[in-house]
């Protein structure tokens, strides 16, 4: 991985990681491993960097040291059904809906340093299941999971959650939210307090300091979660 001429060509044309996040639709965090060669570039990635870096697919593919992009997860031939997600029993060939797991351990009690977020492989989820829970496209849809009690019952330790990257912002009523206070991660209940104020609220009520306030400036929403799924 050619770092050096990253750099170099991000600052002449004044681009950022955190704009090639947001084409990407990936953390900033990502983008920088990608960019050191500690992380794989698909396809799609690399079309993006070309066009953002103004250079041809070859270069980037060249200066990342890479022969092929890494493969993208099976898409959805939305052009059958437009107005639906195409499910197994409709289309047997198109399979389920290939989300992407991550390796982001949200804790349910003081919080985890969210220092990277590293994809680990893609996960099948039926997309008839997936139309019932949100019309998100799938690529805003990130599957990580939760550590330790303090949202029991509705989501317990080591759950498989989904967390919808479309859905960053509080609405006016509670909801179940990823995020991160001063860098430190959480799944937790988020209801408005007024005045820009936040109540973070964890569901067991056998949970110290089961309520919390905080400034709305203090805390990211990664995204909401829709569902999840009990490990046995």
């Amino acid at each position: 991985m050619d770092t050096e001429w990253f750099k170099a060509r991000k600052k002449a044309l004044k681009v950022t990681d955190a704009g090639i996040a947001a084409e990407m639709h990936v953390d900033r965090t990502r983008v920088t491993r990608m960019l050191n060669g500690e992380s794989e570039l698909s396809l799609r990635r690399v079309e993006i960097l070309a066009r953002m870096l103004q250079v041809s697919r070859e270069e980037i593919m060249r200066r990342a040291g890479i022969t092929e992009p890494a493969p993208e997860p099976q898409a959805l031939d939305l052009a059958r059904a437009p107005d639906q997600l195409p499910t197994r029993s409709a289309y047997s060939d198109v399979g389920p809906v290939q989300l992407r797991r991550v390796n982001l351990e949200l804790a349910m009690g003081a919080g985890t340093n969210l220092d990277d977020w590293i994809e680990e492989e893609p996960y099948a989820f039926d997309a008839s299941n997936l139309r019932r829970i949100t019309t998100t496209p799938p690529h805003l849809l990130l599957i990580g999971k939760g550590i330790g009690d303090s949202m029991e019952p509705t989501i317990g330790s080591h759950d498989d959650v989904m967390i919808n990257l479309a859905e960053n912002e509080l609405g006016r009523l509670d909801g179940i939210y990823a995020i991160t206070i001063d860098g430190a991660g959480a799944i937790k209940r988020l209801a408005p307090a007024g005045e820009g104020m936040v109540e973070v609220i964890s569901d067991n009520p056998n949970h110290p300091n089961r309520v919390r306030t905080f400034p709305r400036s203090d805390i990211r929403i990664i995204g909401r979660i829709p569902w999840s799924a009990r490990r046995h």
